[in-house]
């Protein structure tokens, strides 16, 4: 039960980036994730089964830990070309972009999100997209 609760308050539902490098969140006793070797076995699966959208917008999301920006939305891009109707990769490729200053593709995908079921999506096009 113990797990559940943590995972539960740990869970969120959409990535967000930010600019501000300092962070209030409070210290926790759980190790960071070995980005790297989980890279490593999203690859591996990628080599066995390159047809599975949700590795490559899974490796995506692990990429935008680790900074490398473009790469991720280039798994976002893989795994829409797999599976058009992928909404969640259209609206973290959307807020990649963003964070890019790349608006006017953003807001694309924020409408392709949108449209696809994130009602979400539509906050951030009256915020970024309406100028």
């Amino acid at each position: 039960m113990d797990e559940f609760i943590y995972s539960d308050n740990r869970y969120t539902n959409s990535i967000t980036i930010t600019r501000n490098s300092s962070s209030n969140t409070k210290k926790s006793n759980v190790e960071p994730p070995d980005h790297q070797a989980v890279l490593s076995d999203f690859d591996k699966v990628i080599s066995i089964n390159p047809d599975l959208p949700f590795v490559y917008y899974n490796r995506a999301n692990v990429k935008l830990s680790t900074k490398n920006y473009q790469r991720a939305i280039d798994d976002y891009s893989m795994a829409i070309k797999l599976q058009p109707n992928l909404a969640e990769a259209y609206y973290n490729r959307a807020l990649t972009l963003l964070y890019l200053n790349e608006n006017k593709l953003a807001c694309k995908d924020l409408s392709v999100a949108g449209e696809l079921g994130i009602t979400e999506a539509y906050n951030v096009i009256k915020r970024y997209c309406n100028k």
